[in-house]
């Protein structure tokens, strides 16, 4: 069973970590084994911790999580779009990770 929910800030290190790992398997043979090795599950930890910080608002990004067994399997962000000309063409918001 999975379940959904907002992230809070205490969830930024699994975050991180599930950040890195899902990048290192889905692009392992498509970008340099070097750049993958380089990931830092403690840097983008610390980013997630930065977005999650964030208070509420209509425009911030809001990121939610999912859970099987107490533990962060996956995570996704969404917020108010960044690009004018997707705006202007009606496109208010964004997914920024997935």
């Amino acid at each position: 069973m999975v379940d959904y929910r907002l992230a809070t800030t205490g969830d930024a290190s699994a975050i991180g970590a599930v950040h890195v790992m899902s990048w290192r398997e889905t692009y392992a043979g498509l970008l340099p084994r070097d750049m993958l090795d380089g990931l830092s599950a403690d840097r983008r930890s610390a980013m997630w911790a930065a977005v999650l910080e964030v208070p509420a608002s209509p425009i911030a990004t809001r990121v939610y999580v999912a859970e099987s067994a107490g533990e962060i399997i996956a995570f996704g962000a969404c917020g108010g779009q960044r690009d004018d000309a997707m705006r202007e063409r009606g496109f208010a918001g964004e997914i920024g990770a997935i």
